[in-house]
């Protein structure tokens, strides 16, 4: 590493190596990772639609497996596709808070103009993301999935699915969701400023 590199700018690399390490099998088209129990370990499955991702939609995971104790990337994985599974809108605040953080840092850091670190900036949209972005945006996506499912009866991964929901979420989920956004910014730096 560059001696002349800030703390910062180190964190922000070093995140984002751990971030590029993913396990093959996540990133298979269509399916998800499951939990499957091998010999009282919790090993990695595929099988499963992507939609369950979003939490709360799937088979709840066993008692035993909620205990976090993993020391691999996949293992890693799985206990976080349980998270999402028992308790959703909370796992879906904290990685909302944690990719926020982490897009704010890289941001403020390989932005020539940003003189110094500003960690308000970087409280203010890790707090919006939490409160606004992530629970309203489980709440659309579940919204979604009846509309195309239950109402238009399209069958998930087809053309006139993902046209549907590609059509739901720029006509509606995106300007509702930007009104917010803005809304919610102005309103926090105008109680800031007081």
């Amino acid at each position: 590493l560059n001696a002349k590199m800030s703390s910062p700018r180190i964190l922000m690399l070093g995140l984002l190596a751990c971030l590029l390490v993913v396990p093959a099998g996540a990133l298979t088209t269509g399916v998800r990772p499951m939990l499957k129990h091998v010999g009282g370990a919790r090993a990695l499955s595929v099988g499963a639609p992507m939609m369950v991702l979003r939490g709360g939609a799937g088979r709840k995971p066993r008692a035993q497996a909620a205990a976090l104790t993993c020391m691999s990337l996949a293992g890693t994985w799985t206990d976080y596709v349980a998270l999402l599974e028992e308790k959703p809108i909370r796992t879906k605040m904290a990685t909302a808070a944690v990719l926020s953080a982490i897009g704010d840092l890289l941001a403020q850091t390989l932005d020539a103009a940003v003189t110094s670190f500003c960690p308000r900036r970087m409280l203010v949209l890790v707090f919006i993301n939490i409160i606004y972005f992530a629970p309203m945006l489980h709440y659309w996506y579940i919204f979604f999935d009846y509309v195309v499912g239950k109402q238009l009866k399209l069958k998930a991964g087809t053309m006139k699915s993902t046209a549907a929901y590609l059509a739901l979420d720029q006509l509606m989920n995106a300007p509702v969701t930007l009104l917010g956004f803005f809304a919610i910014f102005t309103l926090i730096n105008a109680i800031s400023e007081v």
